[in-house]
């Protein structure tokens, strides 16, 4: 599991995600109401930290509402979707292992990709 190494300054909180590991980050903008394809991936494991608001993820075919600050772990072959609820959604999505575009399967999309 990852572990966040939190810092308190007396102006901000300092939160280090990652630690000298390899990894990719991606930053999710998600229109209100919209949401992403219900997809897994095969080959890599991702965290999704949340940046903002209220929204709903699916994982394993379960429901679960998420807050911001939230740190979501998303191992490889789980189902995953997340909608949001109220303004734009913003989740950092930090991917660890090899980072392959096209290691996303999708099992349900909204847009008919494949």
């Amino acid at each position: 599991m990852l572990k966040i190494i939190r810092e308190d300054k007396p102006w901000w909180i300092i939160e280090q995600i990652t630690h000298e590991k390899k990894s990719t980050i991606q930053v999710l903008k998600i229109k209100k109401w919209e949401e992403l394809s219900l997809h897994y991936h095969k080959i890599r494991n991702d965290y999704w930290y949340i940046i903002s608001w209220e929204w709903i993820a699916i994982i394993n075919d379960k429901s679960k509402n998420i807050s911001s600050w939230d740190l979501i772990y998303l191992e490889k072959l789980t189902p995953h979707s997340v909608k949001a609820l109220t303004d734009e959604l913003i989740v950092m999505e930090i991917c660890f292992d090899i980072f392959d575009s096209k290691d996303t399967y999708r099992i349900s999309d909204k847009y008919w990709r494949n």
